[in-house]
């Protein structure tokens, strides 16, 4: 993952802080881009995997020969751009440029639009020059939160098919790396829903049918919450493909619920082709995560 100019580094800098690790290893290899000096000494990520750069044209290359020589395994590059910010919208257009050249596997482009879009002309021409050089783009509007809530989703979705050998974990319904590249990679965008519940604690130690209902009508109230929730507005009636994770205590992952809450994203259009699955946490939570492809048309504020 790299954060190209100041706002996404600062996103960067908290995915790279609470990220998630399995088997002692951290699923997401966190680089910033930053061509503001201050920043880039107040920026709190490892000294190797933050960069500055003075000329686009001329720095990339030595950045990226960089973060290969580190000799990670990547399936994939995520490049998180700010819209409205010149150097990090040019310096991200270079990256997946000489990416695309260079690499094999998905690059991702996570894009976020500011609160408050002057020129929507601007915004619409970065997006089409953005979709020219990278393989899939996720769309996110800038808000407070949107930090913590990147990490949140980031790392449920890493987590999704890893197994702990320490804890000997894994999901019941499986979604690995090529389920989420092969449902992110329709042409469009892709936006996120989200959404998350605490637990009672009744709920966690008792049974019964009863209380199987609640845990169908929580997650499909989840599921609700998300499809209305989305990371941008837009018209995702003519969306191609569905994303659904839902992740927490195992007892609380009914299956009753993951195929009314699929039943509830089916209403969208009778074609979409829906992904699900889950990932068992010990945490007193339940979360979802629902993301949608193939997204062709996007309302701009």
């Amino acid at each position: 993952m790299i954060g190209a100019g100041s706002r996404s580094s600062e996103i960067v800098e908290v995915i790279s802080k609470r990220c998630v690790k399995v088997n002692r290893v951290p699923l997401l290899k966190c680089f910033t881009v930053l061509n503001d000096l201050e920043k880039f000494k107040k920026i709190s990520i490892e000294k190797d995997r933050k960069f500055y750069v003075y000329d686009v044209d001329s720095g990339i290359d030595g950045v990226l020969n960089r973060i290969f020589d580190l000799y990670e395994i990547f399936e994939g590059i995520l490049v998180i751009t700010t819209l409205n910010d010149d150097f990090s919208y040019n310096t991200s257009i270079e990256i997946c440029k000489k990416l695309k050249e260079q690499f094999d596997e998905y690059v991702i482009i996570l894009a976020i639009l500011p609160r408050k879009i002057e020129n929507t002309t601007l915004i619409r021409s970065r997006l089409r020059d953005l979709k020219r050089v990278s393989d899939i783009i996720i769309l996110f509007s800038d808000t407070p939160d949107l930090a913590m809530k990147l990490s949140e989703i980031l790392n449920l979705i890493t987590l999704a098919g890893e197994i702990d050998l320490r804890k000997k974990v894994i999901g019941e319904i499986v979604i690995d790396s090529s389920d989420i590249f092969n449902a992110l990679k329709f042409d469009g965008f892709s936006v996120v829903g989200y959404s998350k519940r605490n637990i009672p604690f009744f709920s966690r130690i008792f049974g019964g049918d009863s209380l199987k209902a609640i845990r169908t009508n929580r997650m499909v109230e989840m599921t609700s919450e998300a499809l209305n929730n989305l990371s941008v507005e837009g018209n995702i009636s003519d969306a191609k493909s569905a994303l659904l994770l839902f992740a927490g205590n195992p007892n609380e992952i009914v299956t009753d619920g993951i195929f009314a809450s699929i039943s509830l994203v089916e209403r969208l259009n009778k074609d979409i082709l829906i992904r699900y699955g889950d990932y068992p946490l010990t945490k007193s939570k339940l979360y979802l995560v629902l993301v949608l492809s193939g997204v062709r048309s996007i309302r701009f504020k």
